[in-house]
């Protein structure tokens, strides 16, 4: 989830992102908006990629909650070194140390069996997704892709 807020929806102020990631025909939008903009402190429309850190953490927090979501339990094993996304900024490769590519759907394997650093969430509409914990590893390379990604 991380990654697609910070690649799809960075030039989003809340109320556009939640038009997308939750439309109108499958959510309460106009309650899921308000709990952000509340849980978060932000108001107007401050772009995601204008949020402070703390502000940040506190989007992705929000989301959490409102979906439901549940930490899973992590054992690093593999490493991902790499990912691969498509234009609309959702990863759908990872490389595991080396030169190992792998699918989304391998990937949510590995994680199942706690054999990479990455939780799998599932959102109270039963979907699922992979998050990197706030602090690992993985994250850390996707901050940095991130950063290189702006600057040029």
């Amino acid at each position: 989830m991380l990654d697609v807020l910070k690649i799809t929806y960075a030039n989003s102020s809340i109320d556009e992102m939640m038009e997308h990631f939750a439309p109108p025909k499958e959510n309460n939008t106009a309650r899921y908006r308000k709990f952000l903009h509340e849980f978060t402190g932000v108001k107007g429309d401050k772009k995601v990629k204008d949020f402070t850190a703390s502000e940040f953490e506190k989007l992705w927090k929000g989301i959490e909650r409102w979906e439901g979501s549940k930490e899973g339990s992590v054992i690093e094993v593999f490493k991902i070194t790499q990912t691969r996304i498509n234009k609309n900024g959702v990863i759908f490769s990872f490389c595991i140390e080396g030169d190992d590519w792998i699918t989304k759907n391998q990937c949510l394997e590995l994680a199942n069996k706690g054999q990479v650093e990455l939780e799998i969430c599932t959102s109270h509409l039963g979907n699922t997704y992979l998050r990197t914990p706030p602090k690992g590893t993985f994250q850390d390379a996707l901050d940095n892709l991130l950063d290189k990604k702006h600057k040029e």
